[in-house]
């Protein structure tokens, strides 16, 4: 009973997360309609200039991108990934606050070892549901120069619906990203580090470096490699 009481909990916070999100990315969508000469501006640029935007971890613009990965025939396990990745920029001054949301949404089979999303996994026959909830706010200079960076802290919040979908650990660490646009290149490396702090104290630790780079090359028409 305890773990069905928890599971509605976190599904509760879940849909909290993402109507909130909903509501500020509509309040920005009212602001871009009520500054027509911004959003006329922002389209000369071209669909290229919007590609490059949206390959920029820190730029200053909303979006919503949803990113699917799967793991198969591999000795750490097999699992399907769907991360629901908001990013909700503020500006202040001359600088931006970029918040960046990651849920991820889990079906595994069986145990999977060896993912940022499960970073110490326990043994189970397979589960579906909402992983650990992650938040980045980078700080990030609003008007950057060739090199564009961002850094600030990250959080992953105990919000699985299931113990083999989570680390059932608070997690908390600094987060930066550092990037070039050359046209028609986006180059970029975006790392985090995350030390537990809470959560279930018969579960591991966790500890974890995440670094990814990214490398786009543009092709027109809003497609790249």
């Amino acid at each position: 009973m305890k773990s069905l009481l928890l599971s509605k909990k976190n599904f509760r916070t879940f849909w909290i997360l993402l109507w909130s999100l909903f509501a500020i990315l509509y309040a920005g969508q009212v602001q871009a309609e009520e500054n027509p000469a911004q959003e006329k501006k922002e389209a000369a640029g071209g669909v290229g200039d919007l590609a490059a935007k949206t390959q920029n971890p820190v730029g200053a613009m909303y979006s919503v991108p949803f990113k699917f990965t799967f793991d198969y025939g591999a000795d750490n396990g097999e699992a399907t990934f769907l991360n629901i990745n908001p990013v909700i920029p503020v500006t202040v001054g001359d600088w931006n606050l970029i918040n960046r949301v990651i849920m991820p949404l889990i079906d595994t089979p069986g145990l999977v070892t060896g993912t940022p999303e499960i970073p110490n996994p326990v043994p189970g026959d397979g589960a579906t549901g909402l992983g650990d909830i992650n938040y980045s706010v980078f700080l990030s200079p609003a008007k950057p120069g060739k090199i564009i960076w961002g850094i600030g802290p990250s959080l992953t919040m105990n919000t699985a619906t299931d113990d083999q979908l989570g680390s059932g650990k608070w997690s908390a660490g600094p987060t930066a990203v550092v990037l070039i646009q050359p046209k028609p290149w986006t180059l970029g490396l975006l790392g985090r580090q995350l030390w537990s702090f809470a959560g279930d104290s018969d579960r591991a630790t966790v500890n974890q470096l995440l670094l990814e780079p990214f490398i786009n090359y543009n092709l027109g028409n809003g497609w790249y490699f």
